[in-house]
């Protein structure tokens, strides 16, 4: 499935996310790509005071800025790590994951939204535990 990018909205205006703490300076993203499932560790600036790092979620409508790099990229679905647990989990078409110093951004391609995820999971637990 081919996907067109169409850049509209510049990604500051997007929502941001927690996306895990790290002492290390590292995050561990897993996904899918071509050949099975890929995990990628993904470096970011580190601050004493600010070990916290947050990702703008962007759609494929995001105009991003030139000073961010793509450092990984995915497909159908990702995971987040930090230095103690799974911090975030989405879904969707094609995730690229673009960095500058400690600053993230992940672009989401046709997104599933995470509602329906979490209700479809909720439902099938729901309906094993009878």
């Amino acid at each position: 499935m081919s996907y067109k990018l169409n850049p509209v909205r510049d990604y500051n205006t997007y929502a941001m996310e927690y996306i895990g703490t790290s002492k290390n300076s590292i995050l561990v993203f897993e996904g899918a790509d071509g050949n099975g499932v890929k995990i990628d560790s993904v470096p970011l600036f580190y601050d004493d005071y600010y070990p916290d790092f947050f990702a703008n979620i962007v759609d494929e409508n995001a105009k991003i800025d030139s000073r961010y790099k793509p450092v990984a990229k995915f497909n159908d679905w990702l995971k987040i790590f930090d230095d103690t647990k799974l911090t975030q989990k989405y879904e969707g078409e094609v995730f690229i994951i673009y960095t500058y110093q400690r600053w993230c951004i992940i672009q989401i391609i046709n997104q599933v939204k995470r509602s329906k995820i979490y209700e479809s999971f909720s439902r099938y637990i729901t309906k094993c535990g009878e």
